[in-house]
């Protein structure tokens, strides 16, 4: 009994490797459970709450990787961030360019 009582207290959150271990394992519980019911067959309410608790799944595992992953996210943004200020910044340059450019024809023809 001890170790039976032992194994409960240790259980931790399950991680999933994938979406497709995911999905796998929500349908194995969906299957489990149709076979418990006794007429065999999937009600139209156990198959709308299997697809509810499979998109809570999915969104659970995704929230879970972006918050061990958090890292990469920021550096996404950081890389964008730089990338718009980068940007602005040669479009300033090009102006100034076309700017100067345009005086230098204005001095060539009044010479």
């Amino acid at each position: 009994m001890a170790a039976i009582a032992g194994r409960g207290a240790n259980r931790r959150r399950r991680g999933y490797a994938s979406l497709w271990q995911l999905g796998n394992d929500v349908a194995a519980a969906a299957i489990v459970a149709t076979e418990q019911q006794d007429c065999g067959r999937l009600t139209v309410m156990d198959a709308l709450l299997g697809t509810i608790a499979l998109i809570g799944h999915a969104i659970e595992a995704a929230l879970a990787y972006v918050e061990s992953h958090h890292w990469i996210f920021g550096l996404l943004a950081l890389g964008y961030i730089f990338y718009l200020h980068d940007r602005a910044l040669h479009a300033r340059f090009d102006a100034l360019e076309k700017r100067v450019d345009e005086i230098r024809k204005r001095l060539a023809l009044d010479y």
